[in-house]
């Protein structure tokens, strides 16, 4: 019974989180020009997953080895060194010709999806960093017995999310891409913010220290593994767009295909 209490909000969160991408997806496709845009979207989300692949694993590393305030130090530095290169390989693709180059000459991504698509990645410059630091915290809520909270934090990611959806849709002054964009990140900005609020008290309560205590480099030889894993993992996204770009019908396909991956997450969650 106390196993599955446990586990019952981690599944409650991952279906809360998996409603974001079809909720996105149908207000995009409610907005002019909606197949070019749909295209865009998925492209930039796809680019933007492969580049956060290495802090995915940040909740399984916070639930396995923060034990006290020493542990939860030498974890954090991790994520904070993978912050600052997620984040500068992010701004790397933000660069006009790098972007342009990756997307026309290596991924064929037809022309007039270029102008939107850039955008939408601009617009999710702080995708990575905020999940990692998210998905640390919410780690260490469920190691120490606070995994009611974890879905909490996906609820206001929801909410927010769906206001700015509908405030887009609304005013519709914004390109679909763009739209979808700003709501992933104004989506997870609340998420770290709400998951550190959540995750405070069990902080403050750490030791100092543990019996299991590992130095830096065992931790780092530690998540290793883990950040190449969920890095291959995303990476299959952007090869399935370089795959699609090459067969018949490329925009609407392009279009069709956040659609399907965001129904089959929300289904697999």
């Amino acid at each position: 019974k106390k196993l599955f209490l446990s586990w019952l909000p981690l599944a409650i969160m991952w279906i809360v989180m998996a409603t974001e991408q079809p909720m996105i997806t149908s207000f995009i496709s409610r907005l002019s020009d909606a197949t070019n845009q749909l295209a865009a979207f998925g492209y930039s989300f796809a680019l933007a997953l492969f580049i956060e692949g290495p802090v995915v694993q940040m909740l399984s590393a916070g639930t396995a080895v923060v034990k006290s305030i020493s542990s939860y130090k030498k974890i954090l530095k991790i994520m904070n060194a993978l912050a600052i290169l997620t984040t500068f390989f992010h701004l790397l693709f933000c660069i006009p010709v790098v972007f342009n180059f990756t997307a026309i000459n290596i991924f064929g991504l037809p022309s007039q999806l270029i102008d939107s698509a850039y955008w939408c990645f601009v617009l999710m410059i702080p995708w990575s960093p905020t999940i990692g630091y998210r998905r640390l915290w919410q780690g260490v809520m469920i190691k120490h017995n606070r995994s009611k909270y974890v879905p909490m934090v996906m609820y206001i990611r929801l909410i927010l999310a769906f206001v700015v959806l509908f405030i887009g849709l609304r005013l519709n002054i914004m390109r679909g891409a763009l739209l979808g964009g700003l709501t992933l990140s104004l989506g997870v900005i609340s998420g770290m913010i709400s998951s550190y609020i959540f995750v405070k008290p069990a902080l403050d309560k750490l030791p100092k220290t543990d019996t299991e205590n590992l130095n830096l480099k065992q931790m780092i030889h530690f998540y290793i593994p883990l950040a190449i894993t969920s890095w291959i993992t995303l990476g299959i996204r952007p090869l399935l767009n370089l795959g699609i770009t090459k067969g018949l019908f490329p925009i609407e396909s392009l279009a069709v295909w956040p659609v399907v991956l965001a129904y089959l997450f929300l289904y697999t969650s």
